[in-house]
């Protein structure tokens, strides 16, 4: 994609439309991964059960299979920063080993007058985005968690 392309969004930096402002949301998802010590005993499942929900929600035995000869588990579903931080905290009182991956999943959206200006190109949106910061426009952000 050429500069071109960012040519027909002009307005929203030129100042031939007054009043366009970039409204970006900073969002990391996590997600974690509890590492097994390879031999899957009773005690490491009891704890397993204890953090990851689906575990729990099964018999000891059931729990057992399921696990039965991993390495790992993925925490289900991808956190927020303070869902992160708690189930990290649950894993080192359980006495489990954790590891978090951070995905960025920050983004803005221009906006005007209570509208938003959608562009359904992910790369084109996001170049617009930086054409308008670099240009001066006004940034509302907003923090996800």
């Amino acid at each position: 994609m050429s500069t071109e392309d960012l040519d027909e969004f002009a307005y929203l930096w030129d100042g031939s439309q007054p009043g366009w402002e970039l409204h970006w949301t900073n969002h990391l998802v996590w997600r974690v991964t509890v590492h097994l010590t390879g031999g899957s005993s009773p005690g490491e499942v009891s704890r397993l059960r204890k953090l990851i929900p689906e575990l729990g929600a099964m018999s000891a035995l059931h729990a057992y299979r399921a696990v039965q000869g991993q390495t790992s588990i993925p925490y289900p579903g991808e956190l927020g920063n303070i869902e992160k931080g708690s189930v990290l905290r649950r894993a080192e009182e359980l006495g489990l080993r954790v590891t978090a991956e951070v995905r960025d999943c920050s983004g803005g959206v221009p906006y005007r007058d209570g509208f938003v200006l959608h562009i359904e190109d992910e790369d084109l949106a996001r170049r617009v985005c930086d054409k308008m910061r670099a240009s001066g426009c006004r940034v509302q952000l907003e923090e996800a968690d």
